[in-house]
C-alpha cells in the first residue's frame, strides 16, 4: 500500500512539475509576444533611418546660409566692443576691413572660409564717436549683407543686400 501511495505521490508531483513547466512556458510565449508586439520591423526602422538622415542633409544645407548673418551679428559685436573701449580709455580707436580680415584695435579677426568683404576703414574719437559714417558689405556663397556705421554716435545696423 505504500509503494501505492508514494506512486500516487510522485505521479502528482511529476504532473504539478509539468503543469509548472507548460505555465512558464506560456508566461515566457506571452512575454515574448508582447515584446514582438511592441518593437519596430526591419523595414520601420530602415524608413525612420532614412527620414533622419535626409533632415540632417537639408539642415545641414541650411546652415550654411545662416552663417553669414551670424558672422555679421560678431562683427557687430567687435565693432562695439571697439567703440566702448575708445570711450572708456579715452583713446582714439581704428577699425580697419579687409577682404579675408579684420583689424579690431590691432586686434586680426580672420574670417570664416567663404566669407569675403569690401575693404572699408573706420576711427572712433577718444569720446567714442565715430569719425566717418560708411558701410561695408559682407557674402557668402548664397547672400550678402551690410552693415551701416552711422555718424554721431556710432550707431551700427546691419541690412540684407538685393543681389
Amino acid at each position: 500500500m505504500m509503494d501505492r501511495h508514494l506512486t500516487e505521490k510522485k505521479m502528482i508531483i511529476s504532473r504539478a512539475k509539468k503543469i509548472k513547466a507548460k505555465k512558464q512556458n506560456t508566461d515566457l510565449n506571452k512575454k515574448q509576444n508582447i515584446a514582438m508586439k511592441n518593437g519596430f520591423t526591419l523595414s520601420e526602422c530602415l524608413v525612420c533611418l532614412l527620414i533622419v538622415c535626409i533632415l540632417m542633409i537639408t539642415t545641414k544645407s541650411s546652415n550654411s546660409s545662416s552663417s553669414l548673418p551670424v558672422f555679421m551679428k560678431q562683427m557687430e559685436s567687435r565693432y562695439l566692443q571697439v567703440q566702448q573701449q575708445s570711450f572708456a580709455l579715452k583713446q582714439e580707436k581704428r577699425i580697419r576691413i579687409d577682404e579675408n580680415y579684420a583689424l579690431f584695435d590691432h586686434q586680426k579677426f580672420q574670417y570664416p572660409k567663404g566669407i569675403v568683404c569690401e575693404p572699408a576703414s573706420f576711427g572712433f574719437s577718444s569720446r567714442g564717436n565715430i569719425q566717418t559714417a560708411g558701410s561695408f558689405i559682407c557674402s557668402n556663397e548664397t547672400e550678402s549683407m551690410k552693415l551701416v556705421i552711422q555718424i554721431g554716435t556710432g550707431r551700427i545696423r546691419d541690412e540684407k543686400t538685393e543681389d
